[in-house]
């Protein structure tokens, strides 16, 4: 995995992701490459500004072929242990 910081944010690379853009080139045409690149962006992009809204700040961003998992310094607004049982209501 391959770290680096960027205006603040932490990037954390994983060696899988470029091995499934180089798939999805072989896959795709240029243009649905760029399409599902410029998505997965736009995506990003909407939970930055959410975070950005709530008064959190951005700690890192994970990139693998999973998917991208954007952390903040905060705590979660909805904690998951409310989905389990009695502390919901």
């Amino acid at each position: 995995m391959v770290c680096f910081d960027l205006f603040g944010l932490r990037l954390a690379l994983d060696f899988t992701a470029p091995a499934l853009l180089a798939l999805l080139s072989l896959w795709l045409s240029p243009a649905a490459l760029l399409r599902t690149a410029a998505a997965c962006i736009l995506h990003e992009s909407a939970h930055l500004l959410v975070i950005a809204l709530t008064g959190q700040k951005p700690a890192c961003l994970r990139i693998s072929a999973a998917g991208l998992r954007l952390e903040t310094n905060g705590t979660a607004l909805i904690p998951l242990r409310c989905f389990g049982g009695a502390d919901f209501l």
